[in-house]
């Protein structure tokens, strides 16, 4: 029985009489390329925004922290909320554009705030994504109550009802959400 050796091509052998195998070049090029593509990722993002309830037309602060597993650039951040009962966008009125843009975020993270200033009474689920040049990631969904101004009941009572100047006295006043 005779045997046949079978060789397999390296580099030096595909240029053969001037003609380049193109399919192993690619894949060839591709292998080499892959780890490259990777490149930055964001990894994680962290929000922060009110624990107690905020009136309509009240501005708010919600913090976002933004990590990656290496220094890069964001192509796009931003906010969303939606009302749960009416379905109204919660709008961002800082940064004006509604997202930041093009932003640079480090591996300890890089701090995002967003104004937001609720219109429309509701409880709002909101996110913040991140969009990068290969994927994206959003934060876990976070909740803001927010009530009308109007559907708020005030009540007080003093200890007395007259005082002396300059004598200290006290008021008691309660603010409730029905």
């Amino acid at each position: 029985m005779r045997r046949r050796l079978i060789r397999l091509p390296v580099f030096g052998d595909m240029i053969m009489d001037g003609k380049i195998n193109a399919t192993i070049v690619s894949i060839f090029l591709a292998l080499l390329l892959a780890p490259l593509a990777l490149g930055f990722t964001v990894t994680q993002v962290t929000v922060t925004g009110p624990t107690t309830q905020v009136t309509t037309g009240t501005s708010v602060t919600v913090s976002a922290v933004v990590t990656s597993d290496e220094s890069g650039n964001a192509n796009q951040i931003s906010l969303v909320g939606t009302g749960q009962g009416t379905g109204a966008s919660l709008s961002v009125t800082d940064p004006s554009s509604g997202s930041f843009s093009t932003t640079s975020i480090t591996t300890s993270g890089t701090t995002l705030n967003f104004v937001v200033a609720p219109a429309v009474a509701d409880t709002y689920d909101y996110t913040v994504n991140a969009q990068y040049s290969t994927g994206s990631t959003s934060s876990t969904s976070s909740v803001l109550q927010v009530v009308s101004p109007s559907s708020l009941s005030v009540s007080g009572s003093a200890n007395s009802t007259s005082h002396a100047v300059g004598t200290v006295f006290q008021v008691s006043v309660t603010v409730s959400n029905p």
